[in-house]
């Protein structure tokens, strides 16, 4: 009786061993494919185009840096009227002031060109700087929704964008390049009218 239940225990034992190292061995292999198989990730996207004709800043800004042109080409545009008016009184000067006047004339063209290429280098970098500001701040809006709905990443998504149809080769290949950052993907959700509608709310306030 005795050897009989020694027997009995040793396989219960057995089977219990064994049932032990089949679960370790699930355990670990559940485990390895857990980390084999890709995390979910809520990913969020933002067409960058289309919220920009939905700010009310970006209308501002352009609105602004246009009028601050328009002073500046009209300030040219006297200085041009002035050139012009002095070449042609030169025309009937008195022969010992024509070149005097040419002269002058030369000077004042030329100071009216480096006026123009100045206006245009001042207007080019502000419209960079506030473009960059406005990029900026997209940024920033983006990734603050983001964070508060929970979203991991933000990608900007210009799929919708049109590559031109006149490109071929080396320069075909850099605007797919340049301009697909995201091809399509099912599970993204656009948050381009929050934060655009984020964004226009704080513009208002201030």
């Amino acid at each position: 009786m005795r050897k009989s239940n020694f027997w009995q225990w040793t396989i219960v034992s057995m089977i219990a061993f064994l049932a032990l190292v089949v679960l370790q061995v699930g355990t670990q292999v559940a485990g390895a494919a857990a980390r084999a198989m890709p995390t979910p990730v809520p990913i969020a996207t933002v067409d960058l185009s289309r919220l920009l004709g939905m700010l009310d800043e970006r209308v501002a800004l352009e609105t602004s840096l246009e009028a601050e042109f328009k002073v500046m080409q009209a300030e040219i545009d006297t200085k041009v009227r002035l050139v012009e008016s002095a070449d042609k009184t030169l025309e009937v000067a008195p022969p010992d002031q024509v070149e005097a006047r040419s002269i002058e004339l030369l000077r004042a063209a030329a100071e009216v060109k480096l006026s123009k290429e100045i206006a245009e280098q001042l207007m080019s970098r502000k419209t960079h700087r506030s473009q960059l500001d406005l990029f900026n701040k997209i940024k920033a809006a983006s990734a603050s929704y983001a964070q508060s709905e929970g979203y991991a990443v933000v990608f900007s998504d210009d799929s919708a964008m049109d590559i031109p149809k006149n490109l071929s080769g080396a320069a075909l290949q850099a605007a797919i390049l340049s301009q697909r950052i995201v091809y399509i993907d099912a599970n993204a959700v656009d948050i381009t009218e929050y934060v655009a509608d984020q964004m226009n709310a704080t513009f208002r306030t201030k």
